[in-house]
């Protein structure tokens, strides 16, 4: 048997390509076939281009006539300087001011954060979920192979802490006698939504972990801006649609997770997760920038897709803004942001601009393992739960 297997493998067969066969098709169909040596010498002696035909298994667009796309595992190549371009948005450091103002006079009694840090212990430590993690790697020895390990993924450990403190909220919130706001959480809300931007249309489908809806909107934050040549950055020799996916022009329906007749129907707050696996197109590690225009994107898609469903999908200065909150995290790291949407006319000569208000992102704790067989939490940081429940009360 070994020695009819050694001849056997001896004998190389070539088999055919694909390539005959889509050429016999293109002969089919009337199409001419040029020698590419030729092509590329430059010696071809070719009048008028040959008519392209249709092949099966590929995407053909009408004319010149594009469509971008941006889906949940899409990240902007120049981050949040592409998102402000894309948005037509002006983009403010810090919360605004009534925000500041309640975080000022907001005291977290200490057993709330005991019980952040027992639930911080919950999500990544006590939890029963045994899954393969994150492949190790050694940047010393990038060839050598690590046994796979066990335990919580980062997705599950990103939903259990965010519903921990949405948890946590709502009992302080029940402190406060003055609120009568009442909320429902939405898992998994899907948001598609299209907009054109210079000619260009774009397309967004989203797939938001969780989205709080209200009975009321929210109060809108600042008033509207007037055109500043200087308040956009300039993205040259980039566009707006670079590292954006180009999707087939098939028709595509506006969608906004919540029916109009729903007790609940104002967007309230969007939560987003990301972990290590989270990339850019071209397989590189994503920076922070590129992390934060995430947040930006979900508020602008959750805001548009209630504009359209509200005052129609020919909308373009809004009657009254909609103002949409955006909390991003990986279970360790949190960003907070606020966006107001006031228009969906994103030309440049849009007078009207949008405001996104973000802050750094800042980290719950340092540290969260076992040392010597006990759970250990190292620089806990209680100013995440502040801004949590900040958001949440609004």
């Amino acid at each position: 048997m070994v020695k009819r297997h050694w001849l056997t493998s001896s004998k190389k067969i070539l088999n055919n390509g694909e390539i005959e066969e889509v050429a016999k098709q293109l002969e089919i169909l009337n199409s001419n076939i040029v020698d590419a040596n030729a092509v590329f010498s430059g010696k071809n002696n070719i009048t008028q281009e040959p008519h392209k035909k249709r092949v099966p298994g590929e995407i053909y667009y009408q004319g010149n006539h594009q469509i971008y796309s941006y889906s949940t595992d899409s990240l902007l190549i120049e981050g949040v300087r592409q998102a402000q371009v894309l948005t037509n948005t002006i983009v403010l450091g810090n919360l605004p001011s009534r925000y500041v103002k309640f975080l000022d006079n907001l005291k977290i009694p200490d057993t709330i954060h005991e019980d952040v840090m027992r639930s911080i212990f919950s999500a990544h430590l006590f939890d029963a979920e045994q899954k393969k993690t994150k492949k190790l790697h050694d940047q010393f020895r990038p060839a050598f192979n690590f046994p796979r390990v066990y335990g919580i993924t980062e997705e599950r450990k990103n939903l259990l802490i965010l519903d921990k403190l949405i948890r946590h909220s709502e009992r302080l919130m029940k402190n406060k006698a003055n609120t009568n706001l009442q909320k429902r959480v939405l898992n998994d809300a899907l948001v598609k939504v299209t907009f054109e931007k210079d000619g260009n249309e774009i397309r967004m489908d989203l797939l938001a972990n969780q989205l709080i809806s209200s009975t009321k909107p929210i109060e809108k934050v600042e008033e509207c801006f007037q055109k500043n040549p200087e308040a956009l950055p300039d993205l040259f020799p980039l566009k707006h649609t670079s590292s954006l996916k180009i999707g087939s022009n098939e028709e595509w329906e506006d969608l906004y997770p919540i029916n109009s007749g729903n007790p609940f129907p104002h967007p309230h707050t969007v939560f987003t997760t990301f972990s290590s696996n989270t990339k850019t197109r071209y397989e590189l590690p994503a920076n922070k920038s590129q992390i934060k225009s995430r947040s930006l994107l979900y508020a602008f898609a959750i805001a548009a897709a209630k504009a359209k469903q509200q005052f129609g999908s020919g909308v373009k200065r809004l009657p009254y803004p909609i103002v949409v909150q955006a909390i991003q995290s990986n279970g360790q790291s949190y960003h907070f942001s606020v966006f107001q949407l006031n228009s969906l006319d994103l030309s440049e000569q849009e007078e009207q601009k949008n405001v996104w208000y973000e802050m750094e992102m800042e980290d719950l704790y340092t540290h969260c393992l076992y040392i010597d067989g006990k759970p250990h939490l190292e620089n806990y940081n209680p100013a995440i739960i502040s801004k949590f429940f900040t958001f949440y009360i609004q």
